[in-house]
């Protein structure tokens, strides 16, 4: 159902990402928290990490960038800003600390 839906919208219009599965569509919610899981613990991430906190950590990031929460809510995909709000976390001096080492890294690494 979801495919000719994507297919109507070109290429260069879309954007966001959408998780596949082996089979070329996409994946369930379920199978999705039982893969980010997974390749976390693999990872040594602790269980109390959530896929969501990578979300929150974009959205705390454009926050302190002081991209508008309008912009911020769609880059996330909610319709509610106030879901959004829930996602910015306190722009602590460690929050803005680590922001500034992750976009270092980023300028390093891009060619």
């Amino acid at each position: 159902m979801l495919c000719p839906l994507l297919d109507a919208v070109p290429h260069a219009e879309r954007s966001g990402a959408i998780v596949k599965g082996e089979s070329g569509l996409p994946i369930r919610e379920r199978s999705y928290r039982k893969w980010f899981r997974e390749i976390a613990r693999a990872a040594g991430i602790p269980d109390k990490v959530w896929s969501m906190d990578s979300r929150a950590g974009a959205a705390t990031e454009a926050d302190a960038a002081g991209v508008d929460l309008k912009s911020i809510s769609d880059l996330l995909t909610h319709a509610e800003p106030r879901t959004t709000l829930r996602y910015i976390r306190s722009a602590s001096k460690r929050v803005r600390d680590v922001a500034k080492a992750r976009a270092r890294t980023r300028e390093v690494s891009d060619p």
